[in-house]
């Protein structure tokens, strides 16, 4: 289960191997009550999410972490191509903790790999360089994507 982290000044890709099929990972990420179960840094306690999942449907995942508080992340599907690929923006309504950390459009892709499945997600807009330092890569998605291992 290795996760490849690519970064450039306006875009974020990673990549990670899941052993589960690709249905699979994908409805835990359609589905509210999976969704509640991964989403989030390793400090989350709670996430209560509120998802219209379609195209032109929007979202919001408000967590309860440990030390922070409460941050909020919404935003609007654009593109769900079952189980293909979801493309939505991503707003990130933090207590001005990560401030300029405003708009991104985000690109999940579920590729079958012979009953595994490799997810490859691209962040684009803000500079990745910030949201590295500030929303940190490696606390945000990689622990999100742990914890959506183990509930494979």
């Amino acid at each position: 289960m290795s996760t490849v982290i690519e970064t450039e000044e306006h875009t974020l890709k990673i990549s990670r191997q899941f052993n589960a099929p690709r249905q699979r990972v994908f409805a835990a990420w359609a589905e509210v009550g999976q969704l509640q179960q991964w989403w989030g840094c390793h400090n989350t306690i709670s996430v209560k999410s509120d998802m219209d999942f379609r195209a032109g449907g929007s979202y919001r995942h408000t967590m309860q972490t440990r030390n922070a508080g409460e941050m909020v992340i919404s935003g609007t599907y654009k593109e769900i191509i079952e189980p293909e690929k979801i493309v939505f923006t991503m707003v990130f309504e933090a207590n001005g903790e990560f401030p300029g950390f405003e708009k991104t459009l985000v690109t999940v892709e579920f590729i079958d790999n012979d009953g595994a499945t490799e997810l490859r997600l691209t962040q684009e807009g803000e500079p990745m360089k910030q949201i590295q330092e500030g929303a940190d890569v490696q606390s945000g998605w990689n622990a999100s994507f742990d914890k959506l291992a183990k509930n494979l």
